[in-house]
């Protein structure tokens, strides 16, 4: 029994301008990706570990004042968790979508690989800037191409998208698995994306697959997750009408057969969110010593991180000194470095959080569904505080309808502080704020002085000395 925790992170652009660490690709002939320069990684922490762990999809929204509510809506890079089949001494490609949910155009000036990805990855995209209006969607093709390649292992490519005005990068990770056979391969689309209500008609469509020496004649659906979907007319027509009765994540599956009998090697793979989430957390904070959100794409910018871990988990340091270790930086945090944590909870189908990046410094939204009897703990850090003095925080925790379980604004924060925000119970639908092992609210600077420290509230108060 597991609960699976998924953070999605971005990579911090260097003003959109020139920067090292991230590929431009500017000599593979890509085409409209080498237009724009690459953000640069080095902004999602000091250390370099907080950008290996890569990403699974992310949400990057409007630029707002890191004091006011995050927006509404949300830019996405769609599928969540991409694929992409390449056949070994052929040229195959997967279609990525950039996914406006804003209430204003969006501007994409680039997208290109990361250092270090595959060279033979490419992306194939409109001219940029492209706009992209509210509600709409701006495709872009992944090609791995690999009649050249010699000895190539699957992998994953990571992939940047530059938004102009915006000082953070989407990112896309894509799994890429070689095939030296020539089986049939699968895809999968569904015409009303990957986040859908319960029991809704989701049109799922399985007639983009291929066959390489015939044609595919046979589909075979199947989905994991809380329930067993329904598919009508049939789990064996092309493109069914599928109906998830339960709230949760599903993954949606399909095989298919050519005309010769041949099988495809793997299934496709597909998941979607289904029903809203039982609850939401939202970060939000502002600096005072950067009114105007300038350090935002500098290297030193101010950087707070949402933390969530069951109760009871420890990890590595007992930061208040009660002779228990806390579960934070531990197995079972999970935060931006470590992307994918699972609790031993409940099926990892049936619970999964996604915390999500919304646009410039001080911004992230925790999405938490089926929850069941899990008590989940939250926490914000200082990752760092850079030279812009202290940060003013402000947490918001949502219950699924909406209602609002917990506010609190303008906490005091300074580097490598930790507040323990509270407790969400699964169970009650309930948040308990404050301590989570009756410890200080905030422990303050506790890789120097794990001393405890409560909060500061208000933009006078400052951080303790």
């Amino acid at each position: 029994m597991k609960l699976t925790l998924l953070i999605l992170s971005v990579c911090a652009a260097a003003a959109l301008g020139a920067a090292p660490g991230c590929a431009s690709d500017g000599d593979d002939g890509a085409g409209a990706e080498t237009d724009a320069a690459a953000p640069d990684a080095s902004d999602a922490g000091d250390a370099a570990e907080q950008d290996a762990a890569g990403d699974a999809g992310v949400d990057v929204g409007v630029d707002t004042d890191t004091d006011a509510a995050l927006p509404a809506g949300v830019v996405r890079v769609e599928p969540r968790e991409a694929t992409l089949d390449a056949l070994a001494g052929a040229t195959r490609s997967t279609t990525l979508r950039i996914r406006n949910d804003t209430d204003a155009d969006v501007i994409v000036t680039g997208i290109g690989r990361y250092d270090g990805e595959p060279a033979w990855v490419r992306v194939d995209a409109p001219a940029f800037p492209a706009a992209i209006a509210p509600g709409d969607r701006l495709p872009f093709a992944v090609v791995a191409d690999l009649r050249a390649a010699v000895g190539v292992t699957p992998a994953r490519a990571r992939l940047w998208v530059a938004l102009a005005g915006r000082s953070t990068a989407l990112t896309a990770d894509v799994a890429i698995t070689v095939f030296a056979d020539t089986c049939p391969v699968p895809a999968i689309t569904v015409a009303e994306g990957e986040d859908v209500p319960v029991a809704a008609a989701v049109h799922a469509d399985g007639s983009g697959s291929r066959a390489f020496e015939s044609a595919v004649t046979g589909w075979e659906w199947d989905a994991v997750g809380p329930a067993r979907p329904t598919f009508v007319p049939s789990a064996f027509v092309a493109a069914p009408t599928v109906r998830f009765p339960r709230r949760g994540y599903y993954e949606l599956r399909l095989a298919v057969v050519d005309a010769s009998g041949r099988r495809s090697c793997a299934p496709a793979r597909l998941q979607l969110a289904v029903g809203e989430p039982e609850a939401r957390v939202e970060l939000v904070w502002r600096t005072p010593g950067d009114p105007d959100d300038a350090a935002a794409s500098e290297p030193d910018a101010p950087d707070l991180d949402l933390h969530a871990a069951p109760v009871g988990a420890t990890g590595p340091w007992d930061y208040d000194g009660d002779g228990a270790r806390e579960p934070w930086f531990g197995p079972d945090d999970a935060w931006e470095v470590q992307p994918a944590v699972a609790w031993p909870v409940q099926a990892p189908w049936e619970q999964r959080a996604e915390l999500a990046w919304r646009g410039g410094a001080g911004a992230e939204s925790l999405e938490l569904r089926n929850l069941g009897g899990a008590r989940v703990a939250l926490a914000v850090h200082v990752w760092r505080e850079g030279a812009w003095g202290p940060s003013f925080a402000t947490v918001r925790v949502y219950g699924g309808a909406g209602e609002v379980l917990f506010d609190r604004g303008d906490v005091g924060l300074c580097d490598g502080d930790l507040w323990e925000i509270g407790v969400l119970d699964g169970a009650t639908g309930t948040f308990t704020p404050g301590e989570v092992d009756g410890a200080a609210v905030v422990e303050g600077g506790w890789y120097e002085d794990p001393t405890p420290r409560e909060p500061t509230p208000g933009p006078a108060g400052g951080c303790l000395p």
